[in-house]
């Protein structure tokens, strides 16, 4: 059974995993999703460690990074949950948002959350 809970890429250390540290600069909250959460407002060249990735734009807090290429049409995962589907094609650094993720019909597991 994989493990539950959010995870965090610390600065100093570039750790991915425990609780979220204070100096995080993002949040992974499953080790399967394709984006990350910003933690805070992430400047345009903002290097994510332990994602090997750097901020293509502005993040602002809250929102999701890409942190691996996501082809249009395919899922954008957070949470291991489909939320959405890519729009056009999403380079890692990213901002993944309305204007490049949009929402098809799809298969949906109702087991998932029943345990």
């Amino acid at each position: 059974m994989a493990e539950r809970g959010c995870s965090a890429v610390t600065p100093e250390a570039g750790e991915v995993g425990g609780p979220i540290a204070p100096g995080a600069l993002t949040v992974r909250l499953n080790p399967d999703d394709n984006v990350v959460v910003a933690r805070l407002e992430l400047l345009a060249g903002t290097e994510l460690p332990g994602e090997a990735v750097s901020c293509a734009e502005p993040i602002r807090a809250g929102h999701k990074v890409a942190t691996a290429p996501i082809a249009a049409g395919r899922p954008v995962r957070k949470y291991n949950q489909i939320i959405g589907f890519a729009s056009r094609d999403i380079q890692p650094g990213e901002h993944v948002h309305l204007h490049n993720v949009g929402i098809e019909a799809f298969e949906r597991d109702p087991a998932v959350g029943t345990e």
